[in-house]
Protein backbone atom coordinates (compact mmCIF):
# COMPACT_ATOMS: atom_id res chain seq x y z
CA UNK A 1 0.00 0.00 0.00
CA UNK A 2 1.09 3.11 -0.86
CA UNK A 3 1.65 5.51 2.83
CA UNK A 4 -1.00 7.30 1.17
CA UNK A 5 -4.58 7.70 -0.73
CA UNK A 6 -4.46 9.21 -4.18
CA UNK A 7 -7.77 10.62 -3.30
CA UNK A 8 -7.21 11.82 0.43
CA UNK A 9 -7.68 15.26 1.78
CA UNK A 10 -4.35 17.29 2.25
CA UNK A 11 -4.08 19.47 4.97
CA UNK A 12 -1.20 21.21 6.38
CA UNK A 13 -0.24 19.82 9.84
CA UNK A 14 1.12 22.75 11.73
CA UNK A 15 3.36 19.75 13.94
CA UNK A 16 4.74 18.08 10.39
CA UNK A 17 3.08 15.08 12.06
CA UNK A 18 5.78 14.42 14.80
CA UNK A 19 4.24 13.37 18.00
CA UNK A 20 6.68 15.08 20.36
CA UNK A 21 5.97 18.60 18.33
CA UNK A 22 1.94 17.66 18.82
CA UNK A 23 2.33 16.96 22.21
CA UNK A 24 4.12 20.37 23.44
CA UNK A 25 2.11 22.54 21.32
CA UNK A 26 -1.52 20.36 22.87
CA UNK A 27 0.59 20.98 26.28
CA UNK A 28 1.27 24.59 25.80
CA UNK A 29 -2.43 25.37 24.12
CA UNK A 30 -3.96 24.10 27.52
CA UNK A 31 -1.06 26.15 29.78
CA UNK A 32 0.03 22.66 31.29
CA UNK A 33 3.79 24.17 32.09
CA UNK A 34 4.84 21.16 33.70
CA UNK A 35 4.38 19.11 30.64
CA UNK A 36 5.35 20.98 28.47
CA UNK A 37 8.69 21.21 30.64
CA UNK A 38 9.08 17.62 30.70
CA UNK A 39 8.72 17.20 26.60
CA UNK A 40 11.07 19.81 26.03
CA UNK A 41 13.76 18.72 29.09
CA UNK A 42 13.20 15.26 27.51
CA UNK A 43 13.85 16.68 23.98
CA UNK A 44 17.99 17.36 24.53
CA UNK A 45 19.26 18.00 21.65
CA UNK A 46 19.28 21.60 20.80
CA UNK A 47 18.44 21.18 17.17
CA UNK A 48 15.25 18.83 18.10
CA UNK A 49 14.50 21.71 20.59
CA UNK A 50 14.58 24.63 18.40
CA UNK A 51 12.07 22.59 15.57
CA UNK A 52 9.85 21.63 18.37
CA UNK A 53 9.63 24.93 19.62
CA UNK A 54 9.53 26.60 16.42
CA UNK A 55 6.19 24.95 15.78
CA UNK A 56 4.71 26.70 18.91
CA UNK A 57 3.57 29.64 17.29
CA UNK A 58 0.56 27.54 15.68
CA UNK A 59 -0.89 27.95 19.52
CA UNK A 60 -3.03 31.45 19.31
CA UNK A 61 -3.07 33.96 22.04
CA UNK A 62 -0.44 32.33 24.35
CA UNK A 63 2.17 35.33 24.58
CA UNK A 64 0.23 36.70 27.95
CA UNK A 65 -0.57 32.98 29.45
CA UNK A 66 3.49 32.27 29.56
CA UNK A 67 4.30 34.58 31.51
CA UNK A 68 2.60 33.44 34.49
CA UNK A 69 5.30 29.85 33.67
CA UNK A 70 8.22 32.95 33.34
CA UNK A 71 6.96 34.18 36.62
CA UNK A 72 6.81 31.20 38.10
CA UNK A 73 10.69 29.79 37.31
CA UNK A 74 12.81 32.50 38.31
CA UNK A 75 16.24 31.72 36.94
CA UNK A 76 15.16 28.77 34.90
CA UNK A 77 16.13 29.65 31.30
CA UNK A 78 13.81 27.43 29.73
CA UNK A 79 10.22 29.36 29.95
CA UNK A 80 12.47 32.42 28.70
CA UNK A 81 13.49 30.63 26.25
CA UNK A 82 9.97 28.96 25.43
CA UNK A 83 8.14 32.48 24.81
CA UNK A 84 11.18 34.13 23.41
CA UNK A 85 10.99 31.58 20.50
CA UNK A 86 6.81 31.95 21.04
CA UNK A 87 7.28 35.91 20.32
CA UNK A 88 8.95 35.83 16.80
CA UNK A 89 6.15 33.99 15.73
CA UNK A 90 3.63 36.11 17.15
CA UNK A 91 5.89 39.26 15.93
CA UNK A 92 5.26 37.55 12.67
CA UNK A 93 1.37 37.29 12.78
CA UNK A 94 1.42 40.96 13.25
CA UNK A 95 3.76 41.91 10.07
CA UNK A 96 1.71 39.01 7.96
CA UNK A 97 3.90 37.49 5.42
CA UNK A 98 3.17 40.53 2.79
CA UNK A 99 5.65 42.22 0.97
CA UNK A 100 6.71 44.95 2.91
CA UNK A 101 5.33 47.76 0.60
CA UNK A 102 1.87 46.35 1.56
CA UNK A 103 2.82 46.33 5.12
CA UNK A 104 1.27 49.24 6.98
CA UNK A 105 3.47 51.20 9.79
CA UNK A 106 1.03 50.20 12.39
CA UNK A 107 1.76 46.76 11.52
CA UNK A 108 5.53 47.46 11.18
CA UNK A 109 5.94 49.27 14.50
CA UNK A 110 3.85 46.08 16.49
CA UNK A 111 6.36 43.84 14.52
CA UNK A 112 9.42 45.51 15.91
CA UNK A 113 7.72 45.84 19.59
CA UNK A 114 7.06 42.05 19.53
CA UNK A 115 10.48 40.85 18.05
CA UNK A 116 12.17 42.73 21.22
CA UNK A 117 10.23 41.19 23.58
CA UNK A 118 11.80 38.22 21.96
CA UNK A 119 15.17 39.12 21.87
CA UNK A 120 15.01 40.28 25.51
CA UNK A 121 13.85 36.63 26.68
CA UNK A 122 16.42 34.98 24.58
CA UNK A 123 18.82 37.32 25.85
CA UNK A 124 17.53 36.65 29.66
CA UNK A 125 17.83 32.90 28.83
CA UNK A 126 21.22 33.38 27.55
CA UNK A 127 22.19 35.24 30.67
CA UNK A 128 20.89 32.32 32.88
CA UNK A 129 22.55 29.83 30.55
CA UNK A 130 25.60 30.80 28.63
CA UNK A 131 26.24 27.89 26.36
CA UNK A 132 22.30 27.41 25.53
CA UNK A 133 22.50 26.91 21.92
CA UNK A 134 18.83 26.91 21.30
CA UNK A 135 18.30 30.32 22.63
CA UNK A 136 20.90 31.77 20.25
CA UNK A 137 18.82 30.01 17.25
CA UNK A 138 16.32 31.88 18.01
CA UNK A 139 18.74 35.16 17.55
CA UNK A 140 19.10 33.70 14.32
CA UNK A 141 15.87 33.76 13.21
CA UNK A 142 15.02 37.00 15.01
CA UNK A 143 18.22 39.09 12.79
CA UNK A 144 16.13 38.78 9.45
CA UNK A 145 13.15 40.44 11.13
CA UNK A 146 15.29 43.13 13.38
CA UNK A 147 17.47 43.83 10.29
CA UNK A 148 20.32 43.99 11.92
CA UNK A 149 23.89 44.72 10.75
CA UNK A 150 25.49 41.96 8.64
CA UNK A 151 28.46 41.31 11.73
CA UNK A 152 25.96 41.26 14.13
CA UNK A 153 23.77 38.37 12.16
CA UNK A 154 26.66 36.26 11.18
CA UNK A 155 27.82 36.53 15.14
CA UNK A 156 24.54 35.08 15.93
CA UNK A 157 25.00 32.72 13.30
CA UNK A 158 28.77 31.46 14.45
CA UNK A 159 27.81 32.14 18.36
CA UNK A 160 25.32 28.37 17.35
CA UNK A 161 27.41 26.49 15.02
CA UNK A 162 30.74 27.13 17.09
CA UNK A 163 28.42 25.06 19.57
CA UNK A 164 26.69 23.14 17.40
CA UNK A 165 28.53 22.67 14.25
CA UNK A 166 25.44 21.14 11.58
CA UNK A 167 22.71 22.90 13.46
CA UNK A 168 19.84 22.80 11.05
CA UNK A 169 17.31 25.54 12.54
CA UNK A 170 20.06 27.45 12.79
CA UNK A 171 21.63 27.70 8.84
CA UNK A 172 17.97 26.84 7.51
CA UNK A 173 17.54 31.19 9.35
CA UNK A 174 20.83 31.95 7.98
CA UNK A 175 20.28 31.22 4.27
CA UNK A 176 17.20 33.36 4.67
CA UNK A 177 18.86 35.79 6.26
CA UNK A 178 21.57 35.39 3.22
CA UNK A 179 18.76 35.63 0.53
CA UNK A 180 18.38 38.23 -2.20
CA UNK A 181 15.12 39.50 -0.76
CA UNK A 182 16.59 40.44 2.07
CA UNK A 183 20.05 41.04 3.29
CA UNK A 184 22.51 39.24 0.60
CA UNK A 185 22.83 37.97 -2.46
CA UNK A 186 22.34 34.78 -4.57
CA UNK A 187 26.32 34.83 -4.55
CA UNK A 188 25.99 35.03 -0.71
CA UNK A 189 22.83 32.65 -0.68
CA UNK A 190 24.88 29.54 -3.08
CA UNK A 191 28.35 30.34 -1.57
CA UNK A 192 26.82 29.42 2.10
CA UNK A 193 24.29 26.59 1.16
CA UNK A 194 27.35 24.71 -0.99
CA UNK A 195 30.01 25.16 1.94
CA UNK A 196 27.27 24.05 4.66
CA UNK A 197 26.03 21.29 2.97
CA UNK A 198 29.66 19.85 1.68
CA UNK A 199 30.97 19.94 4.79
CA UNK A 200 27.64 18.38 6.62
CA UNK A 201 28.06 14.34 7.28
CA UNK A 202 26.28 12.06 4.65
CA UNK A 203 22.83 11.73 5.36
CA UNK A 204 22.30 15.51 7.04
CA UNK A 205 19.52 17.72 6.55
CA UNK A 206 21.63 20.14 5.90
CA UNK A 207 21.66 19.09 2.20
CA UNK A 208 18.35 20.80 1.61
CA UNK A 209 20.02 23.82 1.65
CA UNK A 210 20.57 23.15 -2.16
CA UNK A 211 17.02 22.94 -2.91
CA UNK A 212 16.04 25.89 -0.75
CA UNK A 213 18.37 28.00 -2.39
CA UNK A 214 17.31 27.49 -5.74
CA UNK A 215 13.49 27.78 -4.27
CA UNK A 216 14.32 31.10 -3.74
CA UNK A 217 16.50 32.28 -7.01
CA UNK A 218 13.63 31.01 -8.85
CA UNK A 219 11.02 32.98 -7.10
CA UNK A 220 13.02 36.30 -6.67
CA UNK A 221 13.92 36.31 -10.73
CA UNK A 222 12.32 33.63 -12.50
CA UNK A 223 13.96 32.80 -15.95
CA UNK A 224 12.18 30.41 -18.76
CA UNK A 225 14.08 27.10 -18.22
CA UNK A 226 15.91 28.10 -14.87
CA UNK A 227 14.76 24.76 -12.67
CA UNK A 228 15.26 22.57 -16.07
CA UNK A 229 18.86 23.29 -16.94
CA UNK A 230 21.46 20.70 -16.30
CA UNK A 231 23.66 22.64 -13.82
CA UNK A 232 20.21 22.51 -11.57
CA UNK A 233 19.21 19.52 -12.00
CA UNK A 234 22.83 17.94 -11.39
CA UNK A 235 23.07 19.76 -8.01
CA UNK A 236 19.94 18.74 -6.94
CA UNK A 237 20.65 14.83 -7.73
CA UNK A 238 24.17 15.65 -6.12
CA UNK A 239 22.82 16.78 -3.01
CA UNK A 240 19.76 14.22 -2.32
CA UNK A 241 22.56 11.53 -2.56
CA UNK A 242 24.18 13.09 0.44
CA UNK A 243 20.90 13.70 2.32
CA UNK A 244 17.52 12.17 1.51
CA UNK A 245 18.63 9.87 -0.57
CA UNK A 246 21.47 8.71 1.48
CA UNK A 247 21.26 5.10 3.13
CA UNK A 248 21.71 6.71 6.31
CA UNK A 249 19.66 9.44 6.36
CA UNK A 250 17.37 9.29 9.68
CA UNK A 251 13.70 10.69 10.13
CA UNK A 252 14.86 13.08 12.58
CA UNK A 253 13.14 15.98 13.61
CA UNK A 254 13.00 18.29 10.31
CA UNK A 255 13.07 15.47 8.06
CA UNK A 256 9.74 16.86 6.25
CA UNK A 257 10.96 19.73 5.64
CA UNK A 258 13.76 18.57 4.27
CA UNK A 259 12.29 16.25 2.05
CA UNK A 260 9.31 18.32 0.99
CA UNK A 261 11.75 20.70 -0.10
CA UNK A 262 13.54 18.30 -1.89
CA UNK A 263 9.83 16.95 -3.65
CA UNK A 264 9.30 20.43 -4.66
CA UNK A 265 12.85 21.07 -6.25
CA UNK A 266 12.76 18.03 -8.45
CA UNK A 267 8.87 18.12 -9.55
CA UNK A 268 10.20 21.50 -11.11
CA UNK A 269 12.79 20.65 -12.67
CA UNK A 270 10.54 17.88 -14.35
CA UNK A 271 12.79 14.80 -12.85
CA UNK A 272 9.54 12.73 -12.00
CA UNK A 273 11.14 9.85 -10.81
CA UNK A 274 12.82 11.83 -7.91
CA UNK A 275 10.12 13.87 -6.84
CA UNK A 276 7.89 10.38 -6.51
CA UNK A 277 10.23 8.63 -4.48
CA UNK A 278 10.39 12.26 -2.13
CA UNK A 279 6.46 12.07 -2.49
CA UNK A 280 5.98 8.02 -1.48
CA UNK A 281 8.45 9.00 2.07
CA UNK A 282 6.16 12.25 2.69
CA UNK A 283 3.00 10.74 2.33
CA UNK A 284 0.33 13.06 3.37
CA UNK A 285 3.19 15.09 5.37
CA UNK A 286 2.42 18.92 3.53
CA UNK A 287 4.45 21.80 4.81
CA UNK A 288 3.66 24.94 3.55
CA UNK A 289 6.78 26.22 2.55
CA UNK A 290 7.59 25.86 -0.38
CA UNK A 291 4.35 25.28 -2.06
CA UNK A 292 3.36 28.66 -1.13
CA UNK A 293 5.19 29.33 -4.12
CA UNK A 294 3.35 27.50 -6.42
CA UNK A 295 2.03 31.19 -8.27
CA UNK A 296 -1.07 29.17 -9.66
CA UNK A 297 -2.56 27.40 -6.99
CA UNK A 298 -0.79 29.16 -4.12
CA UNK A 299 -2.51 27.22 -1.42
CA UNK A 300 -0.03 24.44 -0.50
CA UNK A 301 -2.03 21.47 -0.16
CA UNK A 302 -3.21 22.08 -3.53
CA UNK A 303 -0.02 22.41 -5.00
CA UNK A 304 1.44 19.49 -3.38
CA UNK A 305 -1.17 17.33 -4.26
CA UNK A 306 -0.85 18.39 -8.17
CA UNK A 307 2.59 18.09 -7.94
CA UNK A 308 2.61 14.56 -6.36
CA UNK A 309 -0.32 13.44 -8.91
CA UNK A 310 1.99 15.02 -11.76
CA UNK A 311 5.16 12.93 -10.42
CA UNK A 312 3.05 9.90 -10.01
CA UNK A 313 1.27 10.52 -13.83
CA UNK A 314 4.83 8.91 -15.63
CA UNK A 315 6.27 7.02 -12.94
CA UNK A 316 7.17 3.66 -11.88
CA UNK A 317 8.29 4.00 -8.54
CA UNK A 318 7.04 0.58 -6.49
CA UNK A 319 5.83 1.17 -3.22
CA UNK A 320 8.61 -0.98 -2.11
CA UNK A 321 10.75 2.08 -2.93
CA UNK A 322 9.99 4.31 -0.23
CA UNK A 323 12.38 5.65 1.36
CA UNK A 324 13.16 3.86 5.03
CA UNK A 325 11.13 0.94 4.15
Amino acid sequence: MWPFSISSRLTVDPTEGDPTARALVESLARHDWAAAETLLRGTPDADDRAYVLDLTSAVPDLWPALGSWVAAAPGDPLPLTVRGAYAIGWAWEARTAARAKYVTRERFQEFFRRLLLAEDDLAAAIALDPEDVTARSFLVLSARGRQVPKEEAEARFAAVVDRYPHHRFAHEHRLQYLCHKWFGSDEEMFAFAREASAAAPEGSLLGALIPDAHVERSMERPGAGYWTSTAVRDELHAAAARSVFHPSYPKRLGWVWAMNLFAYAFSMSGDRQAAATCFAALGDRVTEYPWTYDTVLARPEKAYAKHRARAYGSTHVHPGDVLGQ
